[in-house]
């Protein structure tokens, strides 16, 4: 009888320590489970952050940028969208002064496909009056080209007239418009833009300028003929300091 009680009471704790087990056993890999969750969602969370930071780097790039020392930010006016260029102003002595901003209606890194012959840079006469001189057929960016023309010459005080190469305006004094082109007025600087077979920039004689342009790309030849100036400008300025 003593052994039958004995042998009951081992069973009896057998089969608890196996409930002990078991329920350490169950309890380890409960914890195990919520410890690999934690780590999923950890590694989840980590990449997201990843992704975002990478996503806004991307989109501040897609939106600024530099190009030839000059940096650039794309703005939107409206439906129009700008390359808005920020540029160092220098005094006369080279100290920088402050910024100036100019639109550009063109990417400047898409420019480069207008070909340029200037060796010797762009130079303006500072004694003579300078010229925008026009020989064109009408196109929709004429007005828009010239006034941005005017008002880039403006920025960096260069002092300019517009006229025209047509011999109908050869008589000032009834147009009140010059007529003027490279040979006309041989000591002023003369940006003379006509139509052409292509677009492309080259300066035909000391103080002339030829800016030419098809299928009424007067815009975009322009603006290459600006950006040629800002890159003379801040190189000149840069090598100096």
């Amino acid at each position: 009888m003593e052994k039958r009680t004995t042998k009951k009471k081992d069973i009896v704790k057998e089969e608890k320590q196996e409930e002990k087990e078991r329920a350490k056993s169950g309890t380890k890999s409960h914890t195990d489970i919520l410890e690999k969750q934690v780590r999923v969602i950890v590694l989840i969370i980590i990449g997201l952050i990843i992704i975002i930071a990478v996503v806004i780097i991307l989109r501040q790039n897609s939106y600024s940028f530099k190009y030839e020392g000059i940096s650039y930010k794309k703005v939107s006016q409206g439906n129009i969208l700008l390359y808005r260029a920020t540029v160092p102003t220098y005094d006369e002595y080279g100290n920088a002064q402050g910024q100036i901003t100019i639109d550009f209606r063109n990417d400047p890194r898409t420019l480069g496909d207008v070909k340029i012959n200037i060796s010797d840079g762009i130079y303006f006469s500072n004694e003579q009056k300078n010229y925008i001189s026009y020989n064109i057929t009408s196109c929709p960016d004429n007005s828009l080209a010239g006034a941005n023309l005017g008002f880039f010459l403006n920025y960096f005080k260069i002092d300019y007239k517009a006229g025209l190469d047509d011999p109908d305006y050869k008589n000032a004094n009834i147009t009140n418009i010059p007529y003027v082109n490279c040979k006309t007025k041989p000591f002023s600087t003369v940006i003379h833009i006509s139509n052409g077979n292509e677009t492309s920039i080259s300066k035909v004689s000391a103080n002339c300028y030829e800016l030419k342009f098809s299928n009424c790309e007067i815009l975009k030849v322009t603006e290459r003929f600006e950006l040629e100036m800002l890159k003379q400008y801040t190189q000149r300025h840069t090598s100096s300091n």
